[in-house]
């Protein structure tokens, strides 16, 4: 008796995509869990989804929840370091003396004054470049460089014009400045200080 392939016919299973059981048809893509489905599939999956039929709107409802869960969490996580910042200057502006650590292991204490009037000048003009990217003098908008110079000039000054060695009575220079071991908390006690010199608030002093 002759094989269908003597008699030029195909067999059967051979018309069926092969799926790897004889006699079954290799299962759609589109049929099978999303889990079953190589990334190249789940991809093409995705896109579909995306563009087609009422499960369009579902998925787009499901990813637009997704989306707006993060940005809460987002959202919160910022509120809560704002918060927790706001917090730390209240702290720091009502006092009058700070104990800082060096990286060389020596603890010192610096007390805090307020700058003159051409000191704090000097300060403002600088915030004013800063962030507004603009030199005072001729009004040329700062290069990447400039900025950040002017930058690490305004903090530098904030520590002089702000901080005095309780012992020695001389100011945190930028050299000092720069050995500060926890230079977070140095730039908040000068920023709380820098608040209180815009709002006009006396501290110690009457």
């Amino acid at each position: 008796m002759e094989t269908p392939e003597e008699q030029g016919q195909q067999p059967a299973v051979a018309a069926e995509q092969k799926s790897g059981v004889p006699g079954l048809k290799a299962p759609n893509p589109d049929d099978l869990p999303r889990e079953y489905l190589t990334p190249e599939e789940q991809a093409e999956r995705d896109r579909k989804d995306g563009l087609y039929g009422d499960f369009t709107k579902d998925r787009e409802e499901q990813v637009k929840g997704k989306i707006e869960k993060k940005e809460d969490a987002a959202l919160d996580w910022i509120k809560r370091i704002s918060a927790k910042a706001g917090e730390d200057m209240a702290y720091y502006a009502g006092k009058t003396s700070f104990e800082f650590e060096f990286d060389d292991g020596r603890v010192e204490r610096y007390d805090r004054v307020s700058p003159i009037d051409y000191q704090w000048n000097e300060l403002e003009d600088l915030r004013a470049e800063v962030e507004g990217r603009e030199a005072m003098d001729d009004g040329h908008k700062l290069s990447r460089r400039e900025h950040r110079l002017k930058e690490h000039l305004l903090e530098d000054l904030k520590a002089k014009y702000y901080l005095i060695n309780a012992k020695s009575r001389q100011p945190m220079t930028a050299d000092i400045k720069a050995h500060v071991m926890d230079s977070d908390r140095l730039a908040c006690i000068l920023d709380a200080m820098i608040i209180c010199s815009l709002h006009k608030t006396v501290t110690g002093k009457k």
